[in-house]
This record gives structure tokens, C-alpha cells and sequence, in this order.
């Protein structure tokens, strides 16, 4: 599908709407919620839980292609003694988190990350 240069100049205007939209680990509601009302505006289905956004083909409610998206993004943050600190390191302090990316532990955690999550 070739876009013709209004189409483009569209996505170059929404990519950049999107870019204004905090979405930090562990923060990203906010741009859920603006991409939920914006989809929502183009006539798709959408369904938003507290990680995630689904979004339904107007035209093919049981698509064959699921495409997928990862929205946050990692910055810094300021902490309890107001300094800048990188919000993935910051997190791994706040939650204890004592596990290395190479134990079995690390990898039992990040299969079981979402388990209980409804998509």
C-alpha cells in the first residue's frame, strides 16, 4: 500500500503528538489513554486495561495479523533526594529487586510477568 503525501504528512503530525505524550516504565497510562482516544476518533474498537490497548480492525473483527507495540520508554526520573536517576535503576531499587538477567530466577520472573493479565 503506497501512502500519498497527505497520508504522510498526517502520520509525521500524529508520530510527533505522540512523542509529547509521557510514557515512561511503569508510567504509561497517560499515552494509553491519549492513543485509546485518538484511535478511538478513527472509528476503530478499542479496549484499555491498565498496561495495554487493544485495538480492532474496523472492518475484520477476527484479523489473522496481530500487530503489537512497546510504548514506554526509559528516562530519568526525579528521586526521593530530588536528583535525576534512570527510571529502570531507580525501579530495581524500589522494588528489591535482587535478581540478575542471567539467574533461572530473572527468567521465571519475566514469564510470569503477565500471567494474570486479560488482553
Amino acid at each position: 500500500m503506497k501512502m500519498n503525501s497527505n497520508e504522510i504528512d498526517e502520520l509525521i503530525y500524529i508520530t510527533n503528538n505522540f512523542l509529547t505524550i509521557p510514557s515512561i516504565i511503569n508510567h504509561e497510562k497517560p499515552f494509553l489513554n491519549f492513543l485509546n482516544k485518538e484511535i478511538s476518533k478513527l472509528g476503530y474498537k478499542t479496549h484499555q486495561t491498565e498496561r495495554y490497548l487493544v485495538i480492532k480492525p474496523k472492518n475484520n473483527p477476527n484479523p489473522s495479523i496481530l500487530f503489537s507495540a512497546h510504548i514506554d520508554r526509559h528516562g530519568f526520573i526525579k528521586n526521593e533526594n530530588n536528583e535525576l536517576e534512570y527510571i529502570a535503576y531507580y525501579l530495581k531499587k524500589k522494588h528489591n529487586l535482587k535478581f540478575h538477567k542471567d539467574t533461572p530466577e530473572f527468567y521465571l520472573n519475566c514469564a510470569q510477568r503477565h500471567t494474570k493479565e486479560k488482553i
